[in-house]
C-alpha cells in the first residue's frame, strides 16, 4: 500500500520536475555552461538571474542528475551535455520548449471536460486540502517511520507546534498510554484538527490550542515539543520557533523535528530539492547547527527515509 501511495504522490507532483527543466531550458543554462565548471555567481552573471532562486534551481537540477556539483562549481551532467546543449547533434531543447509552450492546455483540462466549469477552489477549501494532505501523507508510511524513530517512553506532555491535523500526536498517544498531546496551530487549522481528533476518538488524550507562533508563546511544562515540517530552511524563521520551544520545554525535555533535508553537498535528494524551490530546505548539517545554536544538546538523526522524503531529528534541553 505504501508503494502505491508513493506512486500516486509522484504522479501528483511530477509537474515540479518538468517546470524546473522548462525554466532551465528557457534560460539557456545548459548551453551557457557547456564544457566548463562554473560558480553560482558566474551563472547569475551569464543568465542575469537572482542568486537565491538560481541556487535553488541548481540544487534541483543536481537532484535530477541534469547538473553535477564539484566543490562550489556546477557543470553539465552527461545527459545534459548530450541532449541539452544547443548545437549538439542530439539537442532536445526545442522539444522541451514545445512541451513548455503546450503545458497551458494541460493546466486547463477542466475546460475540456466540464459542460459548466465549477468555480475555482476557495481559500478555505484550499486550506482544508493542505491540512488534510498532511493527514493523507502521514497515513501511508510517515507515521510508522515516526513511531520507529522516536522513543517517547515515560514522556507525559507533548506540544505539537504547527501540528496541522494532529496525525502524529494522535499516533503517539495511541502508542504511549501515559502521553497527552496539545496541537498548537492557527485557528482555521485547529478547527480541522478538532474534527480529525474526534474522527479518531482521541478527544480525551489530544487537545487543540489555537495560536500563532509569530505572536504567541508556547506555554510551559512540556517534556516533548515537536516541529513536523514547519522549520523549512532559512526563510522559515527556525531560530525564533526554537527559542520559544526551549522556553516552553522542561529540563530533560525532548525536541522532535521532522523535515525535508538536503544532503550536505546540496545536490539532492530530489524530493527535498524540489520542495526547496517552492518553500526552502536545510541541509543535514545546517539544521543540526540551527538546533544546536538554539541551546539544545545531543542533536542527532534518529530516522530517515529517502523514499518517504522524511527525516526525524531529536535533541534535548539540558
Amino acid at each position: 500500500m505504501e508503494d502505491q501511495a508513493i506512486r500516486l504522490n509522484d504522479y501528483s507532483w511530477a509537474y515540479r520536475g518538468a517546470r524546473v527543466l522548462h525554466l532551465a531550458n528557457r534560460l539557456g543554462l545548459f548551453t551557457a555552461i557547456a564544457d566548463r565548471d562554473v560558480s553560482l555567481d558566474r551563472i547569475c552573471n551569464l543568465l542575469k538571474t537572482k542568486p537565491e532562486f538560481t541556487q535553488k534551481l541548481l540544487i534541483a537540477l543536481c537532484s535530477m542528475d541534469l547538473l553535477e556539483k564539484i566543490g562550489d562549481r556546477y557543470t553539465n551532467s552527461q545527459i545534459s551535455d548530450t541532449y541539452l546543449v544547443k548545437g549538439k547533434p542530439f539537442y532536445q531543447g526545442d522539444m522541451i520548449a514545445h512541451s513548455d509552450y503546450i503545458r497551458r492546455y494541460w493546466e486547463n483540462l477542466e475546460n475540456q471536460i466540464y459542460i459548466d466549469p465549477p468555480a475555482d477552489i476557495t481559500e478555505d477549501e484550499g486550506h482544508r486540502h493542505f491540512i488534510m494532505a498532511m493527514d493523507n501523507i502521514a497515513s501511508t508510511g510517515r507515521v510508522e517511520l515516526f513511531l520507529e524513530s522516536i522513543d517517547l517512553t515515560g514522556r507525559k506532555n507533548l506540544l505539537d507546534v504547527g501540528g496541522g491535523p494532529g496525525s502524529y500526536s494522535i499516533a503517539a498517544c495511541r502508542k504511549y498510554p501515559q502521553l497527552k498531546a496539545t496541537v498548537f496551530d492557527l485557528p482555521a487549522t485547529t478547527e480541522i484538527a478538532t474534527k480529525v481528533v474526534a474522527r479518531d476518538e482521541m478527544q480525551d488524550r489530544v487537545t487543540v490550542c489555537p495560536g500563532d507562533w509569530d505572536t504567541d508563546d508556547f506555554g510551559e511544562g512540556f517534556d516533548v515539543i515537536m516541529f513536523s515540517n514547519v522549520l523549512h530552511g532559512p526563510a522559515g524563521n527556525a531560530p525564533m520557533k526554537l527559542a520559544k520551544a526551549r522556553a516552553a520545554i522542561e529540563v530533560g525535555g525532548l525536541l522532535v523535528v521532522q523535515e525535508f533535508i538536503l544532503n550536505d553537498e546540496k545536490t539532492g535528494p530530489q524530493a527535498p530539492a524540489l520542495f526547496n524551490v517552492m518553500v526552502g530546505a536545510y541541509s543535514n548539517k545546517e539544521i543540526i547547527d540551527v538546533i544546536t545554536h538554539a541551546g539544545f544538546t545531543d542533536v542527532k538523526v534518529t530516522g530517515q527515509s529517502e523514499k518517504l522524503a522524511a527525516t526525524w531529528i531529536t535533541a534535548k534541553k539540558t
